[in-house]
């Protein structure tokens, strides 16, 4: 692995951003982030539409926005599993970043509660651009989700302007276990997921369980099974999840505060919203920093 995940991002050789999303009913559930109480749906859509901002900055060059990579967005739940990115087409999910922009959707006025270096609490305001919707209805069809991806990924690896890029970067969030296949069917499947790739290492696939529940510890990327506590549904995430390989360590150590030592798994668990964004940024930005 460690001669592997090198290649350089381009607007040549780009990579791919799949977000898996679980818009089940229970994400309707009141979450606080910076002393805000939303439904872990709109703190979700809030966390996506920040990263996919994100990406287009990175990708922003005097020219324009330059393709270094596609953005991908499949939600599943009680409605099936569709694209919630409006721009991709019929039966597609995946979106270039340069075309993604074309469609630039209306800009969210978003307020967060700030602390000040002198104690004192503000209002800090910024502005998101709306790219997917909440959305929580019905169960969750996390396998069904997982076979697109699959089936997503499969396409794109097998482009041929795509077999030396940096492989795929899948995060799959969700609040609860999956409606649909049994433990081994997810794992099968997730194997699959792994399996994909380029010629520059296999596809990562990084599982993010959001909780309303801040008495229980957290676990994030966490280097052993162990680490996971007796939790069932903790070991099957940990199982499904990909070995993070050494490009990501740096940020991993520093997230997790050296406690642990790498190799590191792409998950975690009871997270808090703040702790997904702090995933997805590693996730991403890891990445990035190899361009």
């Amino acid at each position: 692995m460690n001669d592997m995940y090198t290649r350089p991002i381009t607007h040549i050789d780009r990579t791919l951003f799949l977000f898996a999303i679980d818009c089940s009913g229970s994400m309707r559930e009141t979450i606080r982030f910076n002393n805000i109480s939303m439904s872990k749906a709109e703190a979700v859509a809030l966390v996506t539409n920040y990263m996919i901002d994100e990406l287009v900055e990175r990708a922003r060059r005097h020219d324009g926005v330059r393709n270094y990579y596609d953005i991908g967005v499949i939600g599943y739940s009680g409605e099936g599993v569709r694209s919630m990115l409006p721009q991709s087409g019929d039966g597609e999910y995946v979106v270039a970043v340069d075309r993604l922009v074309l469609n630039t959707p209306a800009v969210c006025r978003t307020d967060f509660d700030q602390r000040l270096p002198d104690g004192r609490q503000t209002i800090a305001s910024f502005d998101l651009h709306r790219w997917i919707e909440p959305l929580s209805t019905g169960l969750t069809p996390m396998y069904e989700a997982l076979i697109e991806v699959r089936d997503t990924l499969r396409r794109w690896c097998l482009r041929p302007e795509n077999a030396a890029s940096f492989p795929p970067v899948v995060f799959n969030i969700t609040d609860g276990e999956s409606s649909d296949g049994s433990c081994e069917e997810l794992c099968d499947m997730a194997s699959q997921i792994r399996r994909t790739g380029t010629s520059d290492g296999e596809t990562l696939l990084i599982n993010i369980h959001l909780s309303t529940d801040s008495a229980r510890g957290s676990i994030i990327f966490p280097s052993s099974e162990e680490a996971c506590g007796e939790d069932r549904y903790s070991r099957l995430l940990y199982d499904m999840a990909s070995t993070m390989p050494a490009v990501f360590d740096d940020a991993i150590r520093s997230s997790v505060g050296g406690v642990s030592l790498p190799p590191y798994r792409g998950m975690a668990y009871n997270a808090s919203v703040a702790q997904l964004l702090t995933v997805l940024d590693i996730g991403s930005r890891s990445v990035s920093n190899i361009f």
